[in-house]
């Protein structure tokens, strides 16, 4: 039982908190189109514990069956945004009416197996009550690409947009950081 990876969490994935201090948290808007073979469009915004604030957008390869356009807030236990653009995840990805989530596994270069999680809202364009995808989401089947955002107009969009997301979901440890990273922001003023 002590030897299990959620251990240090109550054994709980869901209701994940890293006692560490290293964690990544998004939000990101998705299209996904899946007829055995697709494909998964993203774009968002994510903040990791050491304040770095990214935008990333790309796409992925998926498998499954699934039509879906949506906001997804997305939580990644990688040490930090970074490492969470250079890990390469397979996720199982499902939706039920306007409801989605999303749970996978990824390693990473340094052979740390990260786990990352979604949960979010969105439409499904046609008479799709019911949908499910895998995602692969690794450099050799996707483009996502990231941009860690220096400008103080725009971190303060992002942060705004994240701590929304993270507001409406009741997370406490996005808001947390974001709050942090806001704080930081201001005070150079």
């Amino acid at each position: 039982m002590n030897m299990d990876v959620y251990h240090y969490a109550g054994n709980n994935p869901i209701r994940f908190i890293d006692q560490k201090g290293e964690d990544v948290y998004g939000t990101l808007f998705e299209v996904s189109l899946t007829g055995a073979l697709g494909f998964r469009y993203q774009s968002g915004y994510a903040i990791d514990s050491d304040l770095n604030v990214y935008s990333f957008s790309g796409f992925n390869l998926t498998n499954g069956s699934m039509v879906a356009i949506g906001i997804n807030n997305f939580y990644s236990s990688a040490k930090n945004a970074n490492e969470y653009f250079n890990t390469s995840f397979i996720t199982l990805e499902g939706g039920i009416s306007f409801i989605s989530g999303e749970i996978g596994l990824g390693n990473n270069k340094n052979n740390n197996v990260e786990y990352t999680r979604s949960i979010g809202v969105g439409k499904s364009p046609n008479k799709f009550k019911f949908g499910f995808a895998f995602n692969f989401c690794a450099k050799e089947t996707s483009n996502i690409t990231p941009k860690k955002l220096t400008d103080k107009k725009d971190m303060i969009k992002a942060l705004k947009i994240l701590k929304s997301a993270a507001m409406a979901e009741g997370n406490a440890n996005a808001l947390d950081i974001i709050n942090k990273a806001l704080n930081k922001i201001n005070s150079k003023k």
